[in-house]
């Protein structure tokens, strides 16, 4: 194991010094790739391995997802690849309005996104797990960038943020709701 100074950051701003670096072959579905394992002690439960960014950006692989599961497959080169673009997706982070403390079960938290596009910004509905702190989040709207996201905290503790703490991203919102709804 390499020594490392990596510090892993979850969504929900817990963060975990890293013991080391590893370097090995990933086997996948028949798939081979050579990658970084960023070794630490914390307790994922069951969890073995957590796959990150390195691994599903590779280019030499698709990582497919599905309700049957999820599964690499190689990526086959055709001229289509070989295709140079650039699409930048505009996320924001959304950010907690003030210190708040979400007890087990429901609560609305009030977020903003610092310096927001005009407009509308669209949360997507996900799930959270780092560090024993584990929510859920409904589909959000934020008019300027500023507005309240109901989180479901699922896990067995009441979850601390910090003012300014990132807690999940948007996106520009193109539809327009007529009464703050969609």
């Amino acid at each position: 194991m390499e020594p490392s100074n990596t510090m892993l950051k979850g969504f929900a701003g817990s963060a975990v010094k890293a013991d080391g670096l590893v370097h090995f072959d990933l086997n996948v579905d028949d798939i081979q790739l050579r990658t970084t394992a960023v070794v630490t002690r914390e307790n994922l439960g069951d969890i073995a391995l957590l796959i990150g960014q390195p691994v599903i950006n590779n280019e030499k692989v698709v990582l497919s997802v599905s309700k049957d599961g999820a599964f690499f497959k190689k990526v086959t080169v055709t001229n289509l690849n070989l295709i140079d673009t650039i699409e930048e997706a505009l996320c924001f982070r959304v950010l907690v309005a003030e210190d708040t403390e979400v007890p087990i079960g429901s609560s609305l938290v009030s977020v903003y996104v610092a310096n927001p596009p005009p407009g509308y910004l669209s949360t997507k509905p996900r799930q959270y797990s780092l560090s024993g702190v584990v929510y859920a989040l409904g589909r959000g709207i934020l008019r300027e960038g500023k507005g309240y996201i109901k989180v479901c905290n699922i896990g067995a503790q009441p979850i601390m943020w910090k003012k300014d703490e990132t807690i999940t991203r948007a996106e520009r919102c193109d539809i327009v709701p007529e009464d703050g709804r969609l």
